[in-house]
């Protein structure tokens, strides 16, 4: 059986200490600068705060961040 996260898109942030982080399922790039990275996710909005972030690479649907990592906030979209 696949993982839920594939067939349901639902986010997965992976983390390793504070310098790397992995998002799968992002849909798109909000925002980006050395201190925030803010990501379209399905149905909430994940900012990532830290400095000197870089994006280290980038698939369709996966973006691996570095730098030092202080937060990460999630912020449901309230439907209208």
């Amino acid at each position: 059986m696949l993982p839920k996260e594939i067939w349901t898109q639902a986010p997965l942030v992976d983390v390793e200490g504070d310098g790397f982080m992995r998002v799968e399922n992002y849909q798109t790039i909000l925002e980006f600068s050395e201190t925030t990275l803010r990501l379209q996710m399905k149905g909430m909005i994940y900012e990532i705060i830290g400095e000197h972030l870089v994006i280290r690479g980038v698939t369709k649907r996966e973006i691996f961040i570095e730098g030092q990592i202080k937060a990460l906030q999630m912020k449901r979209e309230e439907k209208l």
